[in-house]
């Protein structure tokens, strides 16, 4: 079993894009950042970390939180390992 089962990782997504967008037409936060992040020439970079057990598949980044980073260019990095 994961330690982190995907209605935890849904959970994440559904936070993360809640704190990009507090409403659902509401872009005003994705717009502040990427008015910041242009001048600076930054990029945005989200990090994931799975532990789980040996020859567990790694869990799947959600769709959700694909589509609420999209606008900020930003890669998504996963990292999954396996407790021995």
């Amino acid at each position: 079993m994961s330690s982190c089962p995907a209605t935890i990782l849904g959970s994440f997504a559904l936070r993360a894009r809640d704190l990009l967008y507090p409403e659902p037409t509401d872009e005003c936060r994705i717009t502040k950042l990427r008015e910041i992040m242009g001048p600076a020439h930054s990029r945005a970079h989200l990090t994931c970390f799975w532990r789980g057990d040996p020859g567990e598949a790694a869990p799947q980044i959600p769709d959700r939180l694909k589509a609420a980073v999209e606008p900020l260019a930003a890669d998504i990095e996963t990292d999954f390992a396996t407790a021995r």
